[in-house]
């Protein structure tokens, strides 16, 4: 049987719809982490620790397309 042409599509690097129920909490759990992250850069400073995990957030960040302004928006909730 021939193949289908979107066969060898690479879905890991396909952006996720945040706002499917699958994605659950996704959303809300990164932006919290991203507040978290900058009240402990704050407190402790630049850390190796700190330097891993902001590299990480922002891979998520920009995996489920959360904007500065979606931060900042629930940072003036709070």
């Amino acid at each position: 049987m021939p193949k289908c042409n979107k066969s060898n599509f690479n879905h890991a690097l396909y952006n996720q719809n945040r706002v499917r129920r699958k994605s659950g909490d996704k959303l809300k759990n990164i932006i919290e982490h991203v507040i978290l992250l900058k009240k402990k850069e704050q407190a402790e400073g630049q850390t190796a620790r700190l330097k891993m995990a902001w590299l990480k957030a922002n891979a998520k960040l920009k995996k489920l397309g959360v904007t500065q302004a979606m931060i900042n928006d629930s940072i003036e909730k709070k």
